[in-house]
């Protein structure tokens, strides 16, 4: 019938990016006061733009700043590492994009952080940073818990943890459902001032 085709779907897709981009940060907000516990979980996983063997002869982006590594699984990707902050129900408040190289730490200093005093954000060994724990507990009353940390009594905020597992893994497979739609997104320019 009057269905759109994919690649126009795609193109106006890509002019609403900005648009959805806002929609999302208003809902998150919105969510992060509705938000009772004031408990969120921050991960980070890859999105790959093409496979490892392909990478030469990608034509999205050429710049070596998006191969990334992944060393749980002992796997280079290249593409972008999506930062995703979600609330204990899994509901996403907070994402930023960076390109595959960067390592889950530095995702820590892209991620707005609007979140309430006294929020506790967990999140796993990777994001082990002790200044950036300091600078966000004096600064903005906010706990960040990561793997390797325990909290003032003394337990690990173990439900919270598979929770955050849980959340992001859904999140993790919707989004690799959707790229092989998207591809066409990742665009050089987008990603020029991450670098």
């Amino acid at each position: 019938p009057r269905m759109l085709s994919r690649s126009r779907l795609s193109r106006r897709l890509t002019r609403l990016a900005e648009l959805v981009e806002l929609i999302f940060h208003q809902l998150g907000l919105t969510l992060k006061e509705l938000n009772i516990e004031s408990r969120y979980a921050l991960d980070s996983f890859p999105l790959a733009v093409c496979d490892n063997i392909r990478i030469s002869r990608c034509r999205l982006t050429k710049e070596r700043v998006y191969r990334g590594y992944v060393a749980s699984k002992r796997h280079y990707f290249y593409g972008v590492r999506v930062q995703v902050m979600v609330t204990v129900e899994g509901l996403p408040v907070e994402f930023c994009i960076l390109p595959g190289s960067l390592a889950d730490v530095a995702g820590v200093a892209h991620l707005p952080f609007a979140l309430p005093a006294g929020a506790e954000v967990v999140a796993d060994a990777a994001y082990t940073f002790y200044e950036w724990e300091d600078a966000l507990a004096e600064g903005e009353q906010i706990s960040l818990w990561s793997g390797a940390n325990a909290t003032p009594n003394g337990e690990m905020l173990q439900p919270c943890m598979t929770i955050n597992s849980g959340c992001v893994a859904a999140l993790r497979r919707s989004l690799v459902k959707s790229r092989s739609c998207s591809r066409r997104r990742f665009t050089q320019p987008r990603f020029q001032a991450l670098s």
